[in-house]
């Protein structure tokens, strides 16, 4: 286990630092291309070095975006060289192009604003890009015109679904996500669960098809797949807890889909943060936030190592190698260098 007090308190201080910063500049409506935002700080930010330990390389923490307000749901696209993330309390989508080294902090451009308080971002088989929406909505999007997003769901059952959260891809091209109550009144709620779902695609047209998968959450949140797609991992967000799931895609029955719930890992720690966002790297071991920062814990649920980062709400691997680990956490943007490489679907759109 990695911990550091000093850490944890130098981290918080540049956070504040960070919300001080100039907030970027909202962009019409619905604008097709992105939008520089306002200027980041002229100084360079603090760097804060990692705890070492054998998942961080250490010293090498750092803010590459500040200004901003909640950010969430982080995806590198290696094609085009940018990190993608949505700021849920702005009402907008980004990217930025990380900063080199020494180099003063990014200046997000806007990708989508409004954006119905998008929050988890992930690349389809075909390369386009899905959002889980706040306002109770699903939204897919060709990566190099997220202003024009099509919905493909807003309802189970007929009725409205409460506040999508993070989403991630099967290989069979499916669409897994969390439908917490985050972003919803209780009078405006229609369905009385907090569930996980899938969405299928017909086969000739983009039409998706919504099922429950489970109802056997309190607030699920951050999803991830194991590297084999056997499993699948969902954090409970009120508990601190990662539990896990046998995946079963080719069931008949939604009840089938998702079996064999477990307990895989819980987070006892007075530090502020929940279990939120999930990733895994190419070993199958998870990466949550959680209490105080980052947590990694083996497949198994083993403790390995924590990392602080105070107001860690997501992250994801990226960068050339797939060893940079870029995290939000509130009006920020980190980077934090791995030592082990995040697992990438291979369907990611690469540089060619």
């Amino acid at each position: 286990m990695i911990t550091s007090t000093h850490a944890y308190t130098a981290t918080a201080l540049l956070i504040t630092a960070l919300a001080l910063a100039p907030a970027p500049a909202a962009a019409a409506p619905h604008s097709g291309s992105a939008q520089p935002a306002n200027e980041a700080p002229n100084t360079i930010a603090p760097q804060q070095p990692a705890a070492e330990s054998d998942f961080f390389e250490p010293g090498t923490l750092k803010a590459i975006a500040g200004g901003l307000r909640f950010t969430e749901g982080p995806l590198w696209d290696p094609a085009r060289n940018r990190l993608i993330f949505s700021d849920i309390a702005a009402d907008a989508i980004y990217t930025l192009t990380p900063p080199g080294e020494g180099a003063e902090l990014a200046i997000p451009e806007i990708l989508r604003q409004p954006a119905e308080r998008a929050n988890g971002n992930a690349f389809t088989k075909d390369g386009r890009i899905v959002n889980a929406d706040h306002n109770g909505r699903i939204t897919i999007a060709a990566a190099d015109d997220m202003a024009s997003a099509t919905v493909i769901a807003s309802k189970w059952d007929g009725k409205r679904l409460n506040s999508p959260n993070d989403i991630v891809v099967h290989p069979d091209g499916s669409l897994w996500f969390t439908d917490p109550t985050f972003g919803i009144r209780p009078q405006e709620r229609e369905i009385p669960f907090t569930g996980i779902f899938r969405l299928t695609k017909a086969a000739d047209k983009d039409e998706w098809t919504i099922e429950v998968a489970t109802q056997e959450m309190q607030l699920p949140n951050g999803l991830a797949f194991s590297p084999d797609f056997k499993t699948l991992y969902a954090a409970e967000f009120r508990e601190n807890e990662i539990h896990a799931f046998d995946v079963n895609a080719a069931a008949t029955k939604p009840e089938d889909l998702l079996t064999n719930k477990r307990l895989i890992a819980k987070m006892e720690d007075p530090a502020r943060g929940r279990a939120d966002g999930l990733k895994v790297d190419v070993n199958g071991n998870i990466y949550t936030t959680g209490p105080g920062g980052l947590w990694v814990f083996s497949p198994e649920g083993k403790e390995l190592a924590r990392l602080a980062v105070p107001g860690a709400s997501n992250l994801c691997f990226g960068g050339a190698d797939n060893k940079t680990i870029f995290i939000t956490a509130g009006p920020a943007v980190f980077s934090v260098r791995a030592k082990h490489a995040g697992f990438l679907p291979d369907w990611t759109p690469q540089a060619k």
